[in-house]
């Protein structure tokens, strides 16, 4: 065989191989990204509360339809514990491959890392792989049904005649509810006696009881006892109306320019392939916005406000605007 010969079949050859080398590389990227989710795989939904709670009951509203769109079980994992650090923390030390997301409530991570207190493993946005808005639950000031406040202005004027003697209720120390107060005491030069609760339905029950003057929470918690007339919600800290009960007053509307919200979002760890993460946004819009899903969280009084991954990334950087200069001082406030 001459040398000539030899080097052509050597380059047939060659080209033969480079051929199959590529191919094979267009199947396996092919293959790698329609793998997720892979059949005979389970999502874990993480929820990081208490079960029987409105974030785990909103959770297993959407599991079912979540599992119509991806073609796989979700099951939906309870891990509370330090309000929703010990949640958060298990989630986010899980492999970001998709088949591990989980709620988080704004502001709480960001309340939780700028904390020296609560030593967090996760310290910025960058750890967290953001995958959508569920429900956007409007904070709320709630007084006695019967009692002698029926506007901002009753409860505002009355904190001005008595400076420190309002008592005031959150559900936790550096809350949203502790940063709302703090924004109405500074806005409005008043100042509340502040009280903090565990759970909402002490700080209810305390409330419907005369122990406490106002509360501050979100109105989706506080709605069925406004509905029983057991509460009054005299603002919203909205921009617009609460669809559910467009009766009720913002607190634009009542002079004072002030806005925030329990803002309940779907996460996975920080890292995720892009295209996984394409797909549970695609799947997560498609399951909260499924028709039957909206009427049963309707009926259950939730307020669901979704956002799309893109919005998402835009909320979390407004709320973290927010919180980041008051917590000092809320910080300070907690160590009294």
């Amino acid at each position: 065989m001459s040398m000539k010969t030899n080097r052509f079949i050597m380059k047939q050859h060659f080209v033969m191989a480079l051929a199959v080398f590529v191919l094979a590389g267009w199947v396996f990227s092919g293959t790698s990204q329609a793998a997720f989710p892979e059949k005979g795989k389970t999502l874990t939904l993480v929820v990081p509360f208490s079960a029987g709670g409105s974030t785990d009951t909103a959770a297993r509203n959407l599991a079912p339809y979540l599992e119509k769109v991806l073609g796989i079980p979700v099951e939906v994992v309870d891990k509370p514990g330090a309000g929703s650090q010990v949640g958060v923390t298990y989630a986010l030390s899980q492999k970001p491959d998709g088949y591990t997301i989980f709620y988080a409530n704004l502001p709480a991570p960001m309340t939780m890392w700028l904390n020296p207190d609560r030593k967090t493993v996760f310290k910025s946005k960058k750890d967290f792989t953001l995958l959508g808005i569920h429900l956007s639950d409007p904070g709320a000031i709630a007084v006695q049904y019967d009692g002698p406040y029926k506007s901002m202005k009753d409860l505002v004027d009355a904190a001005k005649a008595n400076p420190g003697k309002l008592k005031a209720a959150t559900t936790g120390l550096l809350s949203d509810d502790h940063f709302a107060i703090i924004d109405v005491e500074k806005t409005a030069g008043i100042k509340f006696a502040t009280v903090h609760f565990d759970s909402n339905p002490e700080r209810d029950t305390a409330l419907m009881g005369g122990k406490i003057d106002a509360s501050f929470g979100n109105a989706g918690s506080f709605y069925a006892a406004s509905v029983n007339k057991k509460l009054r919600i005299i603002g919203l800290m909205d921009t617009k109306p609460w669809p559910k009960a467009p009766e009720l007053p913002t607190f634009e509307s009542q002079g004072y320019k002030l806005y925030a919200a329990s803002v309940r979002g779907w996460y996975a760890p920080g890292g995720m392939d892009p295209e996984v993460r394409k797909v549970l946004c695609n799947a997560l819009k498609k399951a909260v916005n499924d028709p039957e899903h909206q009427a049963r969280m309707d009926k259950a009084g939730f307020p669901v406000g979704y956002q799309s991954c893109e919005e998402h990334e835009k909320t979390w950087d407004r709320i973290d605007a927010w919180v980041t200069p008051i917590f000092k001082e809320a910080y300070a406030d907690s160590k009294k």
